[in-house]
């Protein structure tokens, strides 16, 4: 009979005991379009330069610059800053922030460059966010190859990737 009662009170005290938790609260709020692609700003195509595979000798090295523009016709009484955020569901390194092109050439990644000279990831927020100046703004972005590591192959490369109007 103790081993039973012991044995019933050991397996209560392996019973999960649950306390009390807090409460989650979410608010949000969505708002009719007030940015709009000027035209020709929707879809991009960017012809990168070749260049020789010297220039990418080390992880990290960056060549090929390549400037894009988009800029966007927004509501003037906007009242609030926009950015630009880009994005690609499976081809960027989660490492670097860089998009994965497809291709025959190894160890080389696509970077995108705001206008103050720092890295935008892909997948990441907008590092630049700009009031609207006369209901239009443009932000300037320039895309390069960068090594991964030493370029081992020399080849071709493309790479496709999103980019969506973000609001303050």
């Amino acid at each position: 009979m103790n081993f039973k009662l012991a044995l019933l009170t050991a397996s209560l005290a392996l019973v999960p005991t649950f306390a009390s938790a807090g409460t989650l609260q979410i608010t949000g709020e969505i708002q009719a379009p007030t940015c709009d692609y000027s035209s020709g700003s929707d879809t991009k195509t960017i012809a990168l330069y070749p260049i020789d595979a010297s220039q990418l000798k080390a992880a990290g090295d960056i060549a090929g610059h390549q400037n894009v523009d988009i800029e966007l016709n927004c509501t003037a009484a906007l009242g609030r800053k926009v950015g630009i955020a880009f994005s690609h569901p499976d081809s960027v390194d989660p490492d670097t922030g860089d998009l994965m092109p497809k291709g025959t050439a190894e160890n080389v990644q696509l970077t995108l460059i705001d206008e103050g000279g720092n890295q935008q990831k892909f997948n990441g927020k907008p590092n630049n966010l700009k009031e609207t100046v006369n209901g239009t703004t443009t932000f300037r972005h320039t895309v390069a190859y960068k090594a991964k590591a030493p370029v081992t192959k020399a080849g071709t490369l493309n790479a496709t990737a999103t980019y969506t109007v973000v609001y303050e």
